[in-house]
């Protein structure tokens, strides 16, 4: 009996820890099928008992499941590139003025890219919204509710547009060529005097130009090429004399933001006319009215970097000359400021002569209507007072024009200023 009790004692011991281990949870990696295993409606349910000679199991620890790739990176959320900021409530020249875009949510310096977003029916009920970019301008104030945003020449936006702070953009805002401006009527006039320095006297040469330039691409003027006179004597006891020229004409044409051409037609006064078969001179012609045909040209922003021109032909008594070149070049310093030289000839159909070199300031507005540009100038100018014409006989016995010139000129330094309106 004691031999028996000892070993009942001796498997009991032996029992007891197998039996505790089989109880306890075990995590298991998933079975290598792609097919889900369900786990056990109750898992402490299912306890095994180990043979009588099995060898005892060993410790184990609760498995710690391992971290996926994806858990295992750190993958920041991808960065916005724009944030919407305000809307524009008003201007304060040709800045916009936006709210809820305060001090916040914004800071000086931030591009701030404005835009308007127009309805587009795509039908079956359907609402899309097209988005019409304006420009990028630059954050110059900001207040706790509203901030202040500078754009360029010629840029806008209209109360109601949207801003958005971008940081992978730039200002817009070009100075040599800022973007093209329209739906607005122009006048403008040009006015220098001068002196003779030939004689005692002075004279003037006025031109100027009414016009409307159109949201689309086109414009029409009605243009007064440089028009004056001169009053002048040689002495005391001398009378006084005078010349003059005039001339106007019809423009109009394509008008793209750096290229713009057209044509048209008017009327020139021509010189006094001696006309001969021989520099001696056989007869002389009154001053005189002639047909012309016009031609305009510009390359590059017309308040930007530019080279324009103007170009007219006169049909005279007998020929068609040319009567009219005006040749203009701009230079831009600053939004504001640009140099303007300006250059011209009637020739000897009009006799007219002009060079001028001036500061155009824009004294008010922001491209649009309500800018005002005045532009003062020193420079030289003349009128003369006759022309003379050479003509030959062809071999049918007609008379063809050979050559002319305009004689007794009468100018010296001039000063003057010119204004533009945009209305």
């Amino acid at each position: 009996m004691t031999r028996t009790s000892n070993l009942l004692a001796v498997a009991t011991a032996t029992l007891l820890p197998l039996t505790a281990v089989a109880q306890t949870p075990v995590d298991m990696p998933p079975p290598a099928s792609s097919e889900l295993v369900p786990e056990p409606a109750v898992r402490d349910a299912a306890v095994t008992e180990a043979p009588a000679d099995a060898a005892p199991a060993p410790a184990t620890t609760a498995a710690v499941p391992a971290e996926s790739p994806s858990s295992a990176l750190l993958v920041s959320a991808p960065v916005a590139r724009t944030r919407t900021v305000g809307t524009v409530v008003g201007h304060r020249g040709n800045d916009a003025i936006l709210d809820a875009c305060g001090a916040a949510s914004v800071q000086l310096g931030d591009p701030v890219r404005l835009y308007v977003e127009h309805p587009v029916d795509l039908g079956d009920g359907e609402i899309a919204y097209e988005r019409e970019e304006l420009g990028v301008g630059t954050v110059v104030a900001a207040s706790p509710r509203r901030c202040l945003v500078r754009l360029g020449t010629n840029e806008s936006a209209p109360v109601g547009a949207h801003g958005e702070v971008t940081i992978d953009e730039v200002p817009t805002a070009r100075i040599a060529a800022p973007p093209r401006s329209g739906g607005y009527w122009e006048v403008g006039a040009s006015t220098r005097i001068f002196l003779v320095n030939s004689a005692l006297g002075g004279g003037s040469l006025t031109d100027g130009y009414v016009g409307y330039r159109g949201e689309r691409p086109f414009f029409a003027f009605v243009r007064v090429d440089p028009s004056g006179f001169s009053v002048h004597r040689f002495g005391k006891q001398d009378e006084f004399h005078n010349a003059g020229a005039a001339g106007a004409v019809v423009v109009a044409g394509y008008d793209h933001r750096i290229l713009a051409f057209g044509a048209g037609f008017g009327v020139t006064r021509t010189l006094r006319e001696e006309r001969s078969t021989s520099p001696t001179g056989d007869s002389t012609e009154p001053a005189a009215g002639g047909f012309t045909f016009a031609l305009h040209t510009r390359l590059g922003p017309i308040d930007g970097w530019h080279v324009a021109s103007d170009f007219s032909f006169t049909s005279t008594r007998l020929a068609a000359l040319v009567s009219h070149l005006d040749m203009r070049v701009q230079i831009p310093f600053s939004e504001r400021l640009a140099l303007r030289a300006r250059g011209g000839s009637g020739f000897d159909v009009t006799g007219a002569s002009w060079v001028d070199v001036g500061a155009r300031i824009r004294a008010r507005g922001d491209g649009h209507s309500g800018t005002v540009f005045v532009t003062p100038f020193l420079g030289w100018a003349s009128v003369s007072e006759r022309a003379a014409t050479w003509f030959e006989t062809n071999g049918e016995g007609d008379l063809v024009y050979a050559a002319g010139e305009s004689r007794d000129r009468r100018g010296g330094p001039s000063a003057g200023v010119a204004i533009e309106l945009r209305l």
